[in-house]
């Protein structure tokens, strides 16, 4: 976590790593299997995990700042 925290601090995006009090969400299957993994989110989505959860409701921008942030942390790895 603490790498995307600083590959996305490199884009000028600000983010704030926590670990979660409620538990993981799907990372922490891939963490207990070992995988290393990451949650990227914007909290408090009006419409998360509500029957309003539709593409309507998407915000280009966050998709395009987890995007560069998951790509460009993707590539590193890949090319270490």
């Amino acid at each position: 976590c603490l790498f995307v925290d600083k590959v996305a601090k490199e884009l000028n995006y600000k983010t704030k790593f926590n670990v979660c009090e409620l538990g993981t969400s799907d990372e922490g299957r891939f963490q207990d299997a070992g995988v290393p993994a990451v949650f990227l989110w914007k909290p408090w989505e009006e419409h998360y995990h509500s029957m309003q959860d539709k593409l309507e409701y998407v915000d280009p921008n966050t998709l395009k700042v987890v995007g560069e942030i998951s790509g460009l942390s993707a590539w590193r790895l890949a090319n270490r």
